[in-house]
């Protein structure tokens, strides 16, 4: 078995989301900047024990039926009011005086919010698909196989067993007696986030084509927020029988991962940067939003993600992960688009997806927008973990050093760096231009990378 320690940063707001929906008139208050939710048992105690509050709640629920609801509980219950067990950071909140549903994230006891492992085993499942049925030629015939099954006459089953049939050649069969290839790559958990990791965003649809039928702040979620960081691990057992799998038997298997991850996720980000650039105009148009360059945002995070993966060679891997992805990150429909044009409209339209004759699909797009900035939902990313210990020669190789940040100063900064298992302090230059490119990361206790340049080291690569 190779396993290998990988870092996480959250680049665009992650929502693995539980399915449980949080209701401000039972479950939560607005206190200025924060939500607080309340003790649920508590709550029920309160109002079973006096009936007269009882009535007056149920009155006061039917009453703000179709109005503010953000400090119902705070009017009908008063003093009586159940302690709050939570704090969580609002982001942006909808419509400041009439929260709506909170969809919630996954978290731990704690209340620590975390990335499963199945839902990143999941992501990285798809990629591979995606890369063989793109790259190879088993995979080409394949895709092939399933085009052509898209046509008027053939069904949603017979194109979904298809699928299935793809997927089963790939990676194995559950059900058989061999173990399946999909089974050799086990993903742990991430390490818990901080509580102060997560936000409340408010989500706006954006119609590419008609500004009428975009929606400020039709959805309200928990998020991990940007910059935020943390771990996990991957485990491979070399055992893939599968050809186009057996590049993941050798030594270097993260990188041949990580190559196969950025191919599908290069795929998108390139896919969805031409989309917004093409309906740039329709995608600045909103009511109530001081922010006017929604689409400039978005696609120089796009243009951020594909310079990064090129210049980084495949050391680190960009996925997308959780709530808010588009129809194209999670299907083959861009492969298929780009095979075969005719045959994708054909799917569309056999699914019944979108509208007739409807130019691109989809035809809207989830973003949010925090502290004025415009982002794209659920991309992450991975590299592998480097805080094991450097040598001098790691020091001066010209390689990323991770480090943690310790003092900010000028002209050098401070941080420290495990070397030969001994944590010493460096000077770091650079830091004025790297804390205008990324204010939130220079902070004491969080990880930053290094590297050697110019005889010494510096924030910019």
């Amino acid at each position: 078995m190779k396993q290998h320690n990988i870092y996480i940063e959250v680049v665009s707001p992650v929502a693995v989301t539980t399915g449980e929906v949080l209701s401000p008139i039972a479950d939560y208050v607005v206190n200025g900047s924060k939500i607080n939710l309340i003790d649920k048992d508590e709550f029920e105690n309160i109002l079973s024990s006096d009936e007269k509050l009882m009535e007056k709640y149920l009155d006061s629920v039917l009453d703000t039926a179709q109005k503010a609801k953000h400090d119902t509980l705070k009017k009908v219950l008063g003093d009586k009011l159940p302690k709050c067990y939570h704090d969580i950071s609002i982001e942006n909140l909808i419509g400041q005086n009439n929260p709506v549903n909170l969809k919630t994230i996954v978290k731990n006891q704690a209340y620590q919010p975390y990335l499963p492992g199945s839902s990143i085993k999941g992501a990285i499942k798809f990629a591979l698909l995606v890369h063989w049925l793109g790259t190879k030629d088993t995979g080409k015939e394949m895709l092939i196989t399933l085009i052509e099954e898209i046509d008027d006459q053939s069904d949603e089953k017979k194109i979904s067993e298809q699928y299935e049939k793809i997927e089963k050649s790939l990676f194995g069969d559950v059900n058989s007696n061999a173990k399946p290839d999909a089974s050799l790559i086990r993903v742990s958990d991430s390490k818990p986030y901080e509580s102060k990791a997560i936000g409340v965003i408010s989500l706006k649809r954006k119609h590419l084509k008609d500004a009428k039928n975009s929606f400020d702040n039709f959805q309200q979620t928990e998020c991990i927020l940007p910059t935020f960081q943390s771990s996990l691990k991957i485990d491979v057992t070399p055992e893939f029988t599968h050809p186009d799998l057996g590049t993941l038997n050798k030594e270097d298997w993260l990188k041949t991962l990580f190559k196969q991850i950025n191919y599908t996720s290069l795929m998108i980000l390139k896919g969805e940067k031409n989309i917004i650039e093409t309906n740039k105009s329709e995608f600045d148009k909103e009511k109530n939003d001081s922010n006017t360059n929604a689409s400039q945002d978005i696609i120089h995070f796009y243009e951020t993600l594909i310079s990064d993966i090129a210049q980084r060679k495949n050391n680190i891997a960009y996925l997308p992960l959780g709530f808010g992805k588009t129809f194209f990150h999670i299907s083959l429909g861009l492969l298929i688009k780009k095979s075969d044009p005719k045959k994708f409209e054909n799917l569309v339209r056999k699914f019944s997806l979108g509208e007739k004759r409807q130019k691109f699909f989809p035809i809207t797009r989830n973003i949010t927008i925090i502290e004025g900035k415009a982002y794209p939902l659920g991309w992450i990313k991975l590299k592998k973990e480097l805080n094991t210990g450097y040598t001098e020669e790691d020091i001066k190789s010209g390689e990323p050093i991770e480090a943690i940040f310790l003092k900010l100063s000028k002209p050098t900064s401070i941080v420290m760096i495990k070397i030969d298992n001994e944590e010493k302090e460096f000077p770091v230059s650079g830091t004025k231009n790297y804390s205008k490119q990324y204010p939130k990361k220079l902070q004491p206790g969080k990880k930053c990378t290094v590297y050697w340049r110019d005889n010494h080291l510096n924030f910019n690569k």
